[in-house]
């Protein structure tokens, strides 16, 4: 039997939000039960007190009018709720009106021939205004009114601050479920509450921050009565993305302004009798409607299969008579608060929490992480579990993520449990589905530039309609007027761009999957060739995965042995393992100590024989040349006593097959855990040795870290020294120490805080490990820094360390660099260091070298290279002095406190703390000791301070906020199903990132080539047509239909197949179409175009052989004006697109595409030209009467040819011009 605790009423004043949970205990005795009663006669009372706080007003619901059930309902469920208000979102109540929707509304949208209906569809607020009325109150509200405002960052301004504007999101959405005045309703996927009386908005979310006291009786699961409650208001445990159908796709994408403005034109074309061009304009559009269908129903689709899943899982619930029961159910059943068994193989339907056993999982999907982590169960510890979040990085090794395989479970005892805390799109897999459909908003305006420009092409073209106005007044009839008004608005907008853009596309995608990069997101595309910092990841991403011990420093309590080559060669009688006496006299020794710290203190698992976990510590544990073994022993495996731990493993040495035989060997049993954490750099195991009755805790990590933790006197005087000596050749360095615990008491582990037995330390010595850059790092730098992109590393690891892998990778060249450091009282400092150089080993100075390298390229330093606090002046050359060849490195802590001082616009030093900011994030090369969080902090402030794009490159879990973060997010995961970042590569190197700004700025300059190559091309039929219409003249359809099929879509296909740039260009396309190269490359085109055209027409008409045509009430298409107009510009609309591509620095050359792909645009290309000059200069034969084209005096052809080449000519020549004038523009 299950009973409801009822909170007391001092509870209730902590809050909804923060405290709503649903407790549960067994009830054992009648004195429970008859609490029990005594608290059910009480329920009404309670609730309406938990309303009264949620609500804030006494008379908010009477709950005599809700039947019991209800009451259940509403206090469960609610009591099971965590609210996190949102302040970006506001709702207001609606109801549909039915006098508008079958009255106003239809004629409205006849009197304004359907605009009204148009513009209902493409903004709700007057979607609100067309069909809805504003609800009083919540009984007959039946739609909200969500208005969602956001922060975006806008242009620097003429102080260079990042300003911030606010970008309002609408939308209405239909109430789900109404609980008094609380009415639900789902945005974008996310469940929230609003709360009618307050009007407040709140996200619905499982609390699952409640208190782990009674972990035992959590095991125990839910009722079949919560679970409805539950289900109801939290949904099912899977995620259905709703894809729309085909018709209300062709609706939205017809009623997009830029499709109204083609189906008007292809009326009046079609009213006019040009019935072959708007056949081929139908048919574009079609098929531009159907490629975005196809793109959008097959990404969805994709994303669909990655985020459906379902499953068979093993529930404990109790039955209605308080019966516990398992049962097999869909995972889609599940709810919050379920507590199911995990089964091994499977994919984790939800997030959950381990309560009992240990798994190993892989989380490749998620993070790009391919290394298998270790899960464990939570602990019965008070203190630990008080604070219980996933955002507590400590705490991540009990959460289990949906979307992350099973690969093992381990019991402890009992089956390995979990609990429910998160399902559908709120869980982890939820959240990063929800961002890929509803991505951060592109900084990049691009598609709004392009309106600009149509737009001003529409003002260009009102000019020439009011010029052209009196003519047609004086030879057209009004409805003739009407029909050419509307032809001349059809012409300046190319109704071949959506399709062109599309085909661009579609290019570079193909690009990037020959290279092994996988996009979800294509409009970063664009993005990535604008990137000018990238920031990059250490471990795994410049250096190898792999780490390899390269000598142990061992301290023997006097000063530091020589150091142990190789590792694994450490000075011990190995024979004390197999006597008890033996080992008793010399368990104090270091050396003994070293090695079973090395066997003992680390977090790997066996699965299938082999060790996995985290890659330094399996290489640590190899070095101690002992084996692990995993405890079966039922006293290791209770939950009573060991409930917060892997399961318990023993560790022996491994000497020889005879030796191994001893049954009286010693063993090492790992008894309780302190995981690694970021925040405090080190973790803890305590261990029993078998021939001994103390315990031991053995500590490692980060040797600053251990260095606070030692007994002052057990700390050699050279510990600065030894760690500088290794660390400055990028050596990872490991302290190690322990300590004895007496009088330890198994049954207080899970009750333990590490505070309490991380102290009093022995320091036991350095793990020295080497971890090698990547052979193709510095050439992948290299390449980077000629293509004027900032590398910045973003790390982990001790600072000294990553000063010396970023000499070796060429991201710090100076000698001399800054580091910045924050003093006791609040100062930040500038300590001025010599730097790095290299130094070919000689025979001749191998003698003479401060530090010696196993490399053939020597990394050292200078003589006195370390902290040389010059003078108290640095800050002032810093912050003062010329800072064009500044480096400057720092480290997270220090970068955060800035950042804090920044944003609270505090002095430091007397100097303005963003100024600090700015010229750290502008000059610093190397952050060290780089939290998972500060490394988000580091990419959101360069975005915000530099106003550009900012790349971030990274290799697994550590990595995800910043790359979801970053513009340009680069994961470099062998898990094609990664949806970690919008980019995947399954080279694990960062020349997959070089690869991809090569793409990134192909693409971009791609999309401006084929707008101006469009712009233009439609500008030259926009001016033909004007000019003719001032005699009562046109292009005939035929040749309309002629130019687009025959010159423009060859042209368009040829430039989207065109290669990257095999190298990194230093330049960068331009950033905006407003920028000088685009607007004088396209005003100055267009003017010249449109000037020769009106040239080679009023040469016409003063050649003796010219027959003017009879202008009357009907349009003529074939005539000399016609022909002349035509033939001259056919080369143009061929030779233009050569033009732009010859302006072009991102794009390869025509020679760097295939054999075949050369021969077919060889042959396409003369077979143009060859047709165009024979237009112009030959005999007409069939064509004449194919393309409406009448017989001209054969030496004006040659006029005419010549001049059209001649304007080609021109046209080259201006481009190179502007294009040497606007490279100080490309490069800024």
């Amino acid at each position: 039997m299950v009973r409801l605790r009822k909170y007391s009423p001092s509870f209730l004043t902590h809050g909804l939000g923060d405290n709503f949970c649903l407790a549960r205990e067994d009830i054992g005795n009648k004195e429970e039960v008859k609490q029990d009663e005594a608290e059910h006669s009480t329920f009404n009372q309670n609730s309406k007190e938990i309303l009264t706080e949620y609500g804030s007003l006494p008379d908010l619901v009477n709950f005599n009018n809700y039947d019991t059930h209800a009451q259940s309902e509403f206090s469960n469920t609610l009591r099971s709720v965590k609210t996190v208000e949102p302040s970006n979102i506001k709702v207001v109540l609606l109801r549909e009106s039915k006098f508008k929707k079958y009255l106003f509304a239809p004629i409205l949208t006849i009197l304004t021939c359907g605009f009204a209906f148009i513009f209902a569809e493409w903004y709700s607020s007057f979607m609100r205004f067309f069909l809805y009325c504003d609800a009083t109150n919540e009984e007959d509200a039946t739609d909200l009114f969500i208005e969602e405002t956001r922060e975006e960052t806008a242009d620097v301004n003429e102080d260079g601050i990042k300003e911030k504007v606010n970008v309002i999101e609408t939308d209405i959405i239909n109430i789900k479920t109404k609980i008094g005045p609380l009415c639900k309703f789902q945005y974008k996927y996310t469940p929230f509450f609003y709360n009618v009386n307050e009007g407040i908005v709140k996200k619905i979310e499982y609390n699952y921050e409640r208190k782990f006291k009674n972990l035992r009786n959590l095991k125990a699961g839910i009722s079949e009565c919560d679970y409805d409650d539950l289900l109801s208001l939290y949904g099912s445990c899977k995620m259905e993305l709703i894809i729309d159908p085909w018709y209300r796709i062709l609706i939205r994408d017809t009623l997009n302004a830029y499709y109204l403005y083609q189906i008007m034109g292809l009326t009046v074309w079609y009213i006019s009798g040009y019935y072959k061009y708007a056949t081929l304009i139908v048919v574009l559009m079609v098929y531009s409607v159907y490629t975005e269908y196809y793109d959008l129903k097959e990404s969805m689709e994709k994303l669909r299969k990655i985020a459906r899943y379902e499953c068979k899982i093993k529930v404990r619930r109790f039955d209605e008579q308080g019966k516990l029961e398992i049962r097999d159910i869909n995972s889609s059943e599940l709810v919050p608060g379920d507590v199911f068994e995990i089964p091994n193989g499977c994919i984790l339907p939800c997030d959950a929490v381990l309560i009992s056993g240990e798994t190993i999982v892989n989380e490749a999907m998620l993070t790009g992480e391919s290394i298998p982590s270790i899960k464990t169960c939570v602990p019965q510890n008070d203190d630990y579990v008080d604070h219980f979040s996933v955002e507590n990085g400590m705490q991540l090794k009990h959460f289990l993520f949906s979307g992350t395989e099973v690969i093992q479970n381990k019991e402890t005892g009992t089956d390995c449990l979990a609990i429910v805390v998160k399902t559908g799109f709120l869980s982890a897999k939820g959240e990063l589905i929800r961002s890929i459909l509803y991505p951060t908003p592109n900084r990049f305006k691009f598609d709004l530039e392009i309106r600009y420009f149509l737009s001003g092409m529409m003002v260009l073209a009102l000019i020439m309609w009011g010029a052209a106005l009196p003519t047609f007044i004086k030879y057209f009839s009004l409805g003739d007027i009407f029909l050419e008004t509307f032809d001349i608005f059809s012409l300046p907008v190319p109704p071949e761009l959506p399709v062109a853009m599309s085909v661009g596309v579609i290019f570079a995608l193909r690009k990037l999957k020959n290279k092994g990069i996988s996009c979800i997101n294509i409009n970063r595309i664009n993005v990535a060739g604008r990137v000018k910092t990238a920031v990059l990841d250490k471990t795994g991403t410049l250096t190898e995965d792999t780490i390899s011990v390269s000598k142990c420093e061992i301290f023997d309590g006097k000063s530091f042995i020589p150091p142990v080559y190789p590792p694994d060669n450490i000075p011990i009688d190995t024979s004390i393992w197999f006597n008890k006496k033996a080992y008793q006299s010399c368990k104090n020794d270091h050396n003994v100590k070293f090695t079973e710290c090395m066997a003992s203190s680390h977090s790997i698992a066996l699965y299938k024989d082999a060790p996995i976990g985290d890659i330094l510590e399996i290489e640590m544990f190899r070095t101690s040349q002992w084996i692990m073994i995993e405890n079966d022993n039922p006293k290791y495996n209770s939950d009573d006593q060991w409930g917060n731990l892997l399961i318990p493993k023993e560790a022996r040495p491994k000497i020889s097959p005879d030796l191994d035989a001893n049954p009286d060997h010693f063993l090492m049993i790992q008894v309780c855990k302190f995981d690694f954490s970021s925040d405090v750099q080190r973790m803890s195991v305590i261990a029993k040795p078998s021939y001994d009755s103390t315990y031991v805790c053995y500590t490692k990590g980060a040797p600053e870290q251990i260095l606070k933790l030692c007994v002052p006197n057990s700390v050699p005087e050279d510990f600065e020294e030894t760690l500088k000596t290794n660390t400055s050749k990028g050596k990872r360095v490991i302290a190690l120490s322990y300590k004895y615990i007496p009088d330890f008491d198994e049954s207080q582990i899970p009750f333990l805080k590490r505070e309490d037995i991380e102290h009093s330390l022995i320091f036991l010595g350095f793990l020295v490990m080497s971890n090698n850059v990547k052979p193709c790092t510095k050439q992948s730098i290299d390449e980077l820094k000629e293509g004027n992109v900032v590398p910045v590393m973003a790390t982990g690891d001790n600072l000294l360390t990553s000063i010396a892998v970023s000499y070796k990778c060429s991201i710090l060249t100076n000698k001399v660099y800054y580091s910045c450091e924050k003093a006791e009282n609040g100062d930040i400092l500038f300590i001025k260091k010599k730097g790095y150089k290299r130094v070919e080993p000689t025979y001749s100075n191998i003698g003479s070298l401060d530090i010696a390298d196993e490399d053939s390229h020597l990394l050292v330093s200078h003589s006195a290279s370390y902290p040389e606090r010059l003078n108290s002046n640095c800050i002032r050359d810093v912050m003062d002095g010329n800072k064009d060849d500044l480096e400057i490195v720092v480290t997270g802590a220090v970068l955060q406190y800035i950042v804090e001082c920044s944003d609270n616009r505090s002095y430091i030093c007397g100097y303005n703390s963003e100024e600090i900011l700015n010229t750290l994030l502008k000059n610093c090369k190397v952050y060290a000791r780089m939290s998972p969080s500060q490394k988000a902090t580091l990419v959101q402030e360069l975005q915000d301070n530099s106003g550009e794009m900012i790349a971030m490159c990274g290799d697994g879990a550590n990595d995800c906020n910043a790359l979801k973060v970053a513009d340009v997010g680069l994961s470099l995961s062998t898990s094609e199903a990664s949806i970690a970042a919008p980019f995947t590569s399954s080279c694990e190197n960062i020349s997959s990132l070089v690869d991809l700004l090569r793409v990134g700025r192909s693409s971009l300059d791609l999309s401006y080539l084929l707008f101006k190559y469009m712009l233009v091309y439609s500008s030259m039929e926009f001016t033909s047509v004007i000019i003719l219409y001032f005699h009562t003249s046109n292009i005939s359809d035929s040749q309309l239909l002629f130019i687009d099929f025959f010159c423009a879509t060859p042209m368009t296909i040829f430039l989207c197949s065109l290669k990257e740039k095999s190298k990194l260009s230093p330049n960068f396309p331009p950033g905006s179409l407003l920028s000088p190269s685009i607007l004088l490359s396209l005003i100055g085109q267009m003017v010249l175009i449109g000037a020769s055209i009106f040239a080679i027409f009023m040469t016409l008409r003063g050649q003796n052989f010219f027959t003017p045509h009879h202008k009357s009430g009907d349009i003529a298409d074939e005539n000399q004006e016609v022909t002349t107009v035509f033939a001259f510009t056919l080369p143009l609309y061929i030779f233009i697109g050569f033009v732009f591509k010859s302006s072009s620095r991102f794009m390869g050359k025509i020679s760097d595409l295939p054999t075949e792909q050369i021969i077919l645009a060889a042959v396409v290309f003369l077979s143009q030209l060859g047709l165009c000059y024979w237009i112009c200069l030959g005999p007409l034969g069939f064509m004449k009467d194919a393309l409406d084209l009448v017989s001209i005096d054969f030496y004006f052809r040659i006029i005419i040819s010549g001049f059209s080449t001649f304007v080609v000519m021109i046209s080259f020549f201006y481009e190179q011009v502007i294009h040497c004038l606007t490279k100080r523009d490309i490069i800024e």
